[in-house]
């Protein structure tokens, strides 16, 4: 009993300097199993796999502390670290993601932030890049390392995408805990998350980052992409805005549609190119009403690859989005608004690359 006391001492200080990693299953395609209905997400599946089919990377050390249910792994050059699984109470498909749940997950971390030195969001594909970004500006000075992923083929499954997905995120996070930023980790890839899209419906090369170099590709990470470590201390802006509207120009267009939608806080105008939007006086006056009343006005455009240039509308008042993807336009607009009610702070801030979701230097030249 005496060895077996002086063992587990020793095993306890030496876990001490070991990185904790919190992961955080969310829910989507990655955890789900099948059922007479079809995939459905399934609390407890996603601990069983990870302990069981992908025991070559873990050490479980259940006579240490079952309750906390810590799993230590030493697979990743030598580098040891161990992390927790924490799951929500019913995971729910990303497809039903909501403000509410950005705030959730902001949640989590920000109470368990100084308990661990990492983070791994497991989520579902179809509102990742939204989660992402938005995540990105909630979280203000951030200074540890935040990683999503999901898969499009399920655990599961054979031959699925999602093993390779957790275990990619698990080495980045082992070795780089401290990269002060919210990233994807998706098919062999690590990404800015403010700066991805979802491209496909079913391949497993599903998000691509178009106006923003891949920051790792198959293990070699490109550390002077990666964002600066923050100065100030650590903290969550929790209050966000949904009274935003998407507007995709089109040659159907309908005006007293349009009309309508100007009446929420912000509106973002999906123009074609680089610049276009439909020569039309009364849509100009639409505009203009608009942004005299209040609202946030934003011309982005419809093509992924490359930025919107300098437009007529600007004299109105009418905000660029440059080269950030939709996703990350809207999740800035939330995040300025839920924070500031000031419009002229909110459009100066718009204007800046606040967490590297737009090419700064580019249009300040």
């Amino acid at each position: 009993m005496a060895r077996l006391a002086f063992f587990l001492a020793v095993l306890f200080l030496a876990s001490a300097g070991m990185n904790q990693v919190l992961v955080i299953y969310t829910g989507g395609t990655l955890g789900m199993v099948d059922s007479k209905h079809g995939l459905i997400p399934s609390k407890g599946f996603i601990e069983q796999y990870m302990k069981n089919e992908m025991s070559d990377l873990n050490k479980t050390l259940s006579s240490w502390n079952e309750t906390e249910r810590w799993i230590y792994s030493e697979k990743f050059n030598g580098k040891q670290f161990k992390y927790r699984l924490k799951e929500y109470e019913t995971p729910i498909d990303s497809s039903s993601i909501t403000i509410n749940d950005f705030q959730t997950m902001a949640s989590w971390i920000e109470r368990e932030y100084e308990n661990y030195d990492a983070f791994l969001i497991l989520h579902g594909t179809d509102t990742l890049a939204y989660s992402a970004s938005q995540l990105s500006y909630m979280f203000e000075n951030l200074g540890k390392s935040v990683v999503l992923t999901a898969a499009m083929i399920p655990l599961c499954r054979p031959n699925n995408d999602a093993e390779g997905n957790i275990r990619m995120s698990l080495e980045f996070l082992a070795k780089y805990p401290n990269a002060p930023e919210v990233l994807v980790v998706f098919n062999n890839m690590i990404m800015r998350g403010n700066r991805i899209y979802k491209s496909a419906t079913s391949d497993v090369d599903a998000f691509h980052s178009p106006n923003f170099p891949i920051l790792s590709y198959k293990g070699l990470l490109r550390k002077e992409l990666l964002k600066k470590a923050p100065i100030g201390k650590f903290s969550v802006q929790m209050k966000l805005e949904d009274d935003i509207s998407v507007i995709t120009v089109h040659p159907y267009i309908d005006l007293k549609s349009v009309k309508y939608q100007l009446q929420s806080r912000a509106v973002i105008f999906q123009t074609y190119g680089s610049d276009k939007m439909p020569k039309q006086k009364e849509l100009e006056s639409l505009i203009k009403d608009a942004i005299a009343k209040g609202t946030i006005v934003v011309f982005a455009s419809q093509c992924r690859v490359g930025r919107l240039r300098a437009h007529p509308f600007a004299n109105l008042g009418v905000l660029n989005a440059h080269d950030m993807t939709t996703e990350a336009t809207l999740g800035k607009l939330s995040y300025l608004l839920g924070k500031y009610e000031n419009s002229d702070i909110i459009k100066a801030q718009f204007t800046t690359s606040l967490r590297g979701e737009m090419t700064q230097q580019q249009y300040d030249a």
